[in-house]
């Protein structure tokens, strides 16, 4: 049983390492998106003011 649990932890460690690169592209993702969205609404504001 020590041994399974001993076997799991690389593989628990894998498993955060891969989860939290995730979280950062999402996170990044996110950011780019948001901006993207904030430009073009600026964009329509400036038209619509014109």
């Amino acid at each position: 049983m020590a041994s399974a649990r001993r076997q799991a932890l690389p593989f628990r460690r894998q498993m955060g390492v891969w989860l939290a690169r995730s979280n950062r592209l999402l996170n990044a993702e996110m950011v780019q998106h948001d901006t993207a969205h904030i430009d073009a609404e600026d964009t329509i504001r400036s038209n619509t003011s014109l």
